[in-house]
């Protein structure tokens, strides 16, 4: 397993824990402080932990969805608490022109949101 934590004002404030193999990192088990919600810790720490994966090779991120066949890792899952459900995935392939256009516009659109989150007051 490998560590991410992460710390305001010198206190931690989120933690995530990936269970990794040289060709897949699992997203295994993460938490937060409440307190720190409006600070997006957990943001930081999956886009940390993505980063981490790619400089070391690893080529496929899991978020811990269990798969037919592994039956250990779901029912260390289930004695968590969770529950089984249904989840639809759905794949969207675009054409060459979209997708050149998105990522011209994506930098763009992200420091737009980053600016406007600046700014932003929290719904009490």
């Amino acid at each position: 397993g490998v560590s991410f934590a992460a710390t305001h004002g010198g206190r931690p404030v989120g933690l995530i824990i990936l269970l990794v193999s040289p060709r897949m990192a699992v997203y295994w088990v993460a938490g937060m402080d409440a307190q720190a919600a409006g600070l997006r810790p957990m943001n930081a720490l999956v886009d940390a932990a993505i980063r981490w994966c790619h400089g070391r090779g690893i080529s496929l991120f899991s978020f811990g969805e269990s798969v037919q066949g592994r039956p250990g890792l779901v029912r260390f899952k289930e004695g968590w608490g969770p529950t089984r459900a249904t989840n639809t995935v759905t794949l969207r392939t675009y054409r060459p022109w979209v997708q050149r256009t998105w990522r011209v516009l994506e930098p763009l659109a992200r420091r737009g949101y980053a600016t406007w989150d600046r700014w932003r007051r929290p719904l009490d």
